[in-house]
């Protein structure tokens, strides 16, 4: 069988963890492997394939989506195999799919820290009147207060910390009279 598809790291593993230079190299061993030890079994390119597809779908599903939402119906459809009939033409398609799903992961955790900045936000607005900490906000977030400074940080490209203080003294003006910000 084909070593480099069955030992670790493997890359289902990879996948999940969002490694993609490692799961470039991982492509690369399993390819090359494939075109120096078995370069005449079709049955090996074969092999590979359906390790290679079951890995990707698996990550697909597993984001609720599935690979033919995110690399195109084309490239997904199984029937494709009869094109995967040497190293060479498995390599076309990995090289084909690769980009399309690492930027479908990459939006998608654009989404998600948008999405939980924008929780962020809503929880301190709705606090804003008690004593809010970077520890309640980690709290009502289910994350580590470090975590959920640097996620915000990335994401708005200032500090909690200065924010949180911004609302406050905006909702501090609003309620003296006659003092604008």
């Amino acid at each position: 069988s084909l070593q480099k598809c069955y030992e670790p790291p493997l890359l289902p593993h990879l996948l999940e963890s969002g490694s993609w230079k490692q799961i470039n190299e991982k492509f690369e061993q399993i390819l090359k492997e494939l075109s120096l030890a078995h370069s005449q079994s079709q049955e090996h390119v074969i092999e590979a394939f359906f390790y290679i597809y079951s890995s990707l779908s698996a990550y697909a599903h597993k984001n609720g989506r599935s690979l033919a939402d995110i690399v195109g119906a084309s490239l997904a459809d199984v029937t494709g195999l009869s094109q995967c009939t040497t190293a060479a033409t498995l390599g076309k398609w990995v090289g084909q799919v690769l980009p399309l799903l690492e930027s479908s992961a990459e939006q998608a955790t654009r989404s998600d820290r948008s999405a939980a900045v924008s929780r962020m936000k809503r929880f301190i607005r709705d606090h804003l009147s008690q004593d809010i900490s970077l520890q309640a906000i980690a709290d009502h977030m289910y994350m580590h207060p470090v975590h959920v400074s640097r996620l915000f940080k990335m994401e708005t490209g200032s500090n909690l910390s200065d924010y949180v203080l911004r609302l406050k003294m905006e909702q501090a003006a609003e309620l003296l009279p006659g003092v604008e910000l």
